[in-house]
């Protein structure tokens, strides 16, 4: 991997239905905080969760989802290759695991600082 690499499972964070979020207020409300987070707005691309004009990517150690607020949703993210984002691109998908939340993608991101 290279130096300015991660590697983590990733979660599509949003607001839920009827939630109007302020987006100066970050989604996370307890343990585990996700390491990386990055927010993603309309028809971002590389995104194929659903959502409105607000959302997160978050890259958490294990393959449990990040804690979040009240009217905050959670699930695991769907992305692809074309997912480049100020500060983030994804390399690659290296692996899954299967759990509970659902198929909770692994991938290799290469970001802007470490």
């Amino acid at each position: 991997m290279p130096e300015n690499s991660i590697r983590g499972y990733v979660w599509f964070v949003r607001p839920g239905p009827g939630f109007s979020a302020d987006p100066r207020l970050t989604p996370w409300g307890g343990a585990p905080v996700p390491r990386f987070a990055w927010t993603v707005g309309p028809k971002e691309r590389g995104v194929h969760n659903r959502y409105g004009n607000l959302g997160y990517v978050a890259v958490t150690e294990m393959p449990l989802p990040p804690e979040v607020r009240l009217g905050w949703e959670v699930e695991p993210a769907a992305l692809d290759t074309d997912f480049d984002v100020a500060g983030a691109r994804l390399i690659r998908e290296s692996g899954f695991r299967e759990t509970p939340h659902g198929h909770i993608p692994e991938c290799v991101f290469e970001i802007a600082e470490l």
